[in-house]
């Protein structure tokens, strides 16, 4: 390629293709010039009826057809591969170039030498410029090209000039030089543009096809990259979705500062586990996608994603401490499991949605089953949104008792979706499904708005209690949707619970504490559910402004025949009571558990299907109002029937 001009940096590989490219674009215009030149010559010989301008005629054809040829070749071989010989091709091209606006030139020489007629000097004159003026438009992506060109067309042309040994034609040619001189510092400028054209045009396409966080190629780029292997290599490949688990509560406690960092290690330590023909992107937020090639060895793909999860695994130094995630991994295989791109990352999803659901922390391969499971939870899905809209959610309500009186202090609201084909869903297994679609916003604003409206019709002095997912204490608006809906059914605010879960994060964000405060400061009563079942120390607990703390049903099992599971509880009770809280035990469901619990006195308050069965809202309501006239609840108090 010959040297950029003074002042320009020097043509890249990439740039280079661009400039070749250029030279051998534009055929139409090609065609209708070199056209004009046969015809224009053809008339001139038969006007002066010169055997030999004739003879220019037929080689100006004969290197038209050469150049078309090789024009056609070119675009063959540039829609196979962009790897092509880029020197032979060019020197083909400035060949038979100079090559044919000499022969332009020369029919001007020929007609000047062997004939005596104005037009015809005329005709040649005026299509040599026209061809002059053609040379800086196809060729201006190199001045070098222009350059020689020019010197080929103009050497035979001033020859003319001369030949007619008249001082007019001499000035002629003066001035035929001086356009030449204007022609080739155009041309310089103009390549100039044409160069960082090209330079911008790259960064640009650089740029959207590269994550600016990790480095890595992005999601556009890897849609290319396996649009290309399907439909060129064709080769067989595993397409691996990787998730950095619990990424979310990073960003959420540590903020999203502590978040990119950890992506960008992230991204360092998968990279360095591909192999050279394997591609990794930076898919989408905390989602990267690999295209592993496959060479046939057995057990290649297991032991590629063990490698991917035991590097996840190992902690992320963000400076002033250290992160502990993972990864989970759905993978897909072509041909296998698809043969279009499309489906293809529709199933390695689907692959990595199950492992997500099933536990995370682990690989898996996609199987039909999974697509028939994920259309099952996308029909579930679209049906609770059309519940939500519907307002089709309803709550049951379980009584909780006060140890020793057995008076009812409050009922735990379940929220209940009775599905007009599967009928009772459990919410075990469709409030996953609303966290997942982002519905949970809706069902828990239902949930607590039921959840008072129903509490506004019982007595006085029994309150209701909501479980609130751990997800909702995110929400900016959560005090004040609490606050909202309890001052809009009249409800003292005593009288409404929130129940959290066990499971927080240990390093929970302030901002959460903040909005427990805010509700607790405005007289909601908030109580520590599931205890025992996850991060149970002092610590933790002793910041979280609580009331109540729910001892987990998994301590009552066999309390009646083992003296160490019996101990146990006695021992998890006397821990809490030095908190000075209400202590209130779950999954009493036995007489032999009540008159255990009954004797603790460290025990406040007991829930479970001793004392009934969760109830409708009207079933509850009946209940309570029996029970305040009673005094007491007594045991059992309702058949099974009347459970929901």
């Amino acid at each position: 390629m010959p040297d950029p001009t003074p002042g320009q940096r020097p043509i890249t590989g990439g740039e280079r293709l661009h400039v070749v490219r250029s030279l051998y674009g534009d055929v139409p215009s090609f065609i209708l010039g070199i056209v004009v030149a046969i015809v224009g010559s053809g008339l001139t010989a038969y006007r002066i009826g010169s055997v030999e301008i004739a003879a220019v005629c037929g080689v100006i054809a004969l290197l038209a057809i050469a150049r078309l040829i090789s024009m056609a070749l070119f675009a063959k071989a540039v829609s196979k591969s962009d790897d092509i010989n880029l020197d032979a091709w060019e020197r083909l091209y400035i060949i038979l170039g100079a090559l044919q606006v000499a022969s332009v030139g020369c029919w001007s020489t020929a007609v000047f030498y062997y004939g005596n007629d104005a037009l015809s000097e005329l005709m040649s004159i005026a299509c040599g410029v026209g061809f002059l003026i053609g040379i800086q438009g196809r060729n201006f992506s190199s001045p070098t090209i222009v350059r020689l060109q020019i010197v080929a067309a103009a050497v035979p042309v001033n020859i003319a000039f001369l030949l007619k040994n008249d001082i007019w034609y001499f000035i002629c040619g003066v001035f035929f030089t001086l356009f030449l001189v204007s022609v080739l510092r155009t041309s310089a400028r103009i390549c100039g543009t044409f160069v960082e054209a090209v330079r911008t045009a790259r960064v640009n396409a650089s740029l959207a096809y590269r994550d600016p966080l990790t480095g890595l190629p992005n999601r556009a780029a890897m849609q290319r990259l396996l649009a290309d292997a399907v439909a060129r290599d064709r080769l067989p490949f595993a397409l691996h979705f990787v998730d950095l688990d619990r990424f979310k509560r990073i960003n959420d406690t540590l903020g999203h500062a502590m978040g990119d960092r950890l992506l960008v290690q992230a991204a360092r330590r998968f990279h360095g586990l591909i192999g050279e023909n394997d591609m990794i992107s930076r898919y989408a937020g905390d989602e990267f996608v690999i295209l592993q090639r496959l060479d046939g060895r057995p057990g290649e793909i297991a032991a590629f994603t063990d490698r991917l999860i035991a590097s996840a695994a190992e902690p992320f130094d963000l400076g002033a401490t250290k992160a502990q995630i993972g990864c989970s991994i759905g993978t897909a295989l072509y041909p296998q499991d698809a043969l279009t791109a499309d489906l293809l990352t529709q199933r390695a999803d689907t692959a990595l949605y199950h492992v997500k659901n099933d536990g995370r922390g682990r690989s898996a391969f996609y199987s039909v089953e999974m697509s028939e499971k994920e259309q099952a939870r996308l029909s579930m899905e679209s049906d609770l949104r059309t519940a939500l809209a519907a307002d089709a959610l309803t709550l049951a309500f379980q009584p909780i008792v006060r140890s020793g009186s057995f008076d009812i202090a409050s009922c735990e609201a379940l929220v209940r979706w009775q599905h007009p084909v599967l009928g009772n869903v459990p919410p075990a297994t469709f409030l996953p499904i609303a966290e997942d679609a982002g519905l949970m916003d809706r069902v828990t604003d239902t949930t607590i708005r039921l959840a008072c409206r129903a509490a506004a019709q019982w007595p006085g002095h029994v309150a209701v209690a909501v479980n609130i997912s751990p997800s909702q204490l995110h929400r900016d608006d959560l005090v004040d949707v609490v606050e909202d809906t309890v001052r809009q059914y009249g409800l003292s605010p005593n009288r409404f619970e929130i129940e959290i879960t066990e499971n927080l994060p240990l390093e929970f964000e302030d901002k959460i504490l903040a909005r427990l405060t805010e509700l607790k400061r405005f007289g909601i009563r908030l109580s520590l559910d599931d205890f025992g079942t996850g991060y149970s120390n002092l610590g933790y607990i002793s910041r979280l402004p609580i009331d109540k703390i729910k001892i987990d049903k998994s301590f009552l099992r066999d309390i009646e025949t083992d003296p160490r599971r019996m101990g146990l509880l006695r021992g998890v009770l006397r821990f809490v009571a030095q908190l000075d809280l209400c202590v209130l035990v779950e999954g009493v469901e036995t007489p032999a558990q009540l008159d255990i619990l009954a004797a603790e006195p460290d025990v406040d308050q007991m829930q479970g299907f001793i004392f009934g069965y969760p109830l409708s809202e009207k079933h509850v309501s009946e209940l309570l109002h029996t029970v305040a006239s009673r005094g007491r609840l007594d045991i059992p108090v309702q058949r099974r029937e009347q459970a929901t």
